[in-house]
């Protein structure tokens, strides 16, 4: 089916051609590494954004002004809505009244607009071990309303492209939209007892 070679991205390619260019991208977007500052390279995000970005932008419009395109197997092969979460770490932060010319401590939320890392697993289990429960963290909820979210192991799977490495770790990209984001700042283990509550 060709309705999202012109409705899904500006340029004019085959669908299969479209698949062989979100498997690589997201190879490389799950390896995309933190900058000392726990923050990703916002010139990386630039890159992915440019056309991961513009795939979700063109499904959200589909989703709001062709909705019987829906059903389109690409689109399905992605498609998320939903609650997601994110921690974001204490890092490094330039203070120049610290003796030091630095202290660690929760950064300030960037919301970019641009994407990002996600998850669909609230208890962030299968991130445990890159996660300590009692840390304080800042934690991001996310729930996308009349937006739309790629999800990663889906499409993955969904193609045949399994990704041994980070399968468990239920990863979804969504922009910063900071509207759509509700941020904590405490521990997973409170964090888990005031969903479950």
């Amino acid at each position: 089916m060709c309705i999202l070679l012109s409705e899904l991205v500006p340029l004019k390619m085959q669908e299969d051609e479209l698949k062989y260019l979100l498997i690589h991208y997201l190879k490389s977007w799950t390896e995309i590494p933190l900058e000392r500052n726990a923050r990703y390279d916002k010139n990386e995000l630039l890159f992915y954004d440019g056309f991961i970005g513009i795939v979700l932008k063109r499904a959200e419009e589909l989703v709001r002004y062709q909705p019987e395109y829906l059903n389109d197997e690409l689109i399905q092969s992605f498609l998320y809505s939903g609650k997601l979460y994110r921690v974001i770490h204490p890092c490094r932060i330039d203070d120049r009244r610290c003796k030091q010319g630095f202290r660690y401590g929760l950064p300030k939320v960037d919301y970019h607009g641009m994407i990002t890392h996600w998850t669909k697993d609230r208890t962030f289990e299968s991130l445990r071990h890159k996660l300590s429960c009692h840390e304080k963290y800042i934690i991001l909820e996310a729930d996308t309303k009349d937006r739309v979210a790629f999800d990663i192991n889906k499409f993955r799977k969904n193609n045949g492209t399994i990704e041994q490495f980070t399968q468990d770790e239920e990863e979804v990209i969504f922009p910063m939209y900071k509207n759509y984001i509700t941020e904590y700042r405490m521990s997973i283990e409170q964090f888990n007892e005031i969903k479950i509550n």
